[in-house]
């Protein structure tokens, strides 16, 4: 895992995290709960890519995706971030996440020195997700519907 690299998300992404985000454990988890089309997913890709208030990053090894994370900023508070992260479903539960999450907030923090609070709502069920937020520093703060909110304090270098 020594070879990750994180980077901006491209229109060379767009297929591959289609197919993730249409995974069977993907959708159960997700907070819809439904699939998408691959013209939605294009769509809703070019959307994020073109947005100056949100994110959207790619962690890669050996040039092919391993994860993808997303930071769409909160639109009553500019500083607070609501954060997404999908990992390659071959890739689940080696670790890829961390790094992934590690490494995007990091570079959240370097393009917006003013954000102060990141966000991730996860289902109740999701004990993958729940375990990887909470090793990354977040803290559950509220349940509604099944869904827990985690929060992590953005601590500015």
């Amino acid at each position: 895992m020594n070879n990750l690299v994180l980077l901006p998300f491209q229109k060379k992404h767009i297929k591959k995290t289609w197919i993730w985000r249409n995974d069977p454990i993907t959708i159960k988890m997700s907070l819809s709960r439904k699939g998408v089309s691959l013209s939605e997913h294009i769509s809703w890709c070019k959307k994020i890519m073109n947005s100056k208030e949100n994110f959207l990053f790619v962690c890669e090894e050996f040039n092919s995706p391993v994860a993808v994370v997303r930071f769409d900023q909160n639109i009553e508070n500019h500083n607070t971030y609501i954060l997404t992260i999908n990992v390659d479903p071959k890739k689940r539960g080696k670790g890829y996440g961390r790094i992934a999450l590690k490494r995007s907030i990091d570079l959240l923090k370097k393009k917006d020195k003013d954000c102060n609070l990141i966000v991730a709502k996860i289902r109740k069920c999701n004990f993958s997700s729940i375990k990887l937020f909470e090793f990354c520093g977040f803290h559950k703060i509220s349940i509604k519907d099944n869904i827990y909110s985690y929060i992590f304090e953005v601590k500015q270098d």
